[in-house]
């Protein structure tokens, strides 16, 4: 619980680490591995929204999908499905 509220006000490491060094080596550990994890799906989640972005732009600027899935080495579904959700 500690973790979510620090990744939702985007608290650097440092910070968390400097916040929870009062608590037990044990939940130290805890704290930080859970904020890695935050960390690293926020990292997945905005390369899958740049990606969506740019496949959206190369198909509006005329590139075929394959092409747009060797330059972003995406599959097919995945580019159709980027494509697909700007015309919604």
């Amino acid at each position: 619980m500690v973790t979510y509220i620090y990744a939702l006000h985007e608290r650097l490491p440092e910070e968390v680490k400097k916040d929870v060094s009062s608590f037990s080596i044990n939940i130290q550990n805890t704290v930080m591995s859970t904020f890695a994890h935050f960390e690293k799906r926020g990292e997945i989640r905005g390369e899958t929204k740049n990606k969506i972005e740019i496949a959206q732009n190369m198909h509006e600027n005329g590139f075929t999908i394959a092409q747009i899935c060797t330059a972003l080495n995406e599959t097919e579904e995945f580019v159709k499905k980027a494509i697909e959700s700007k015309k919604k």
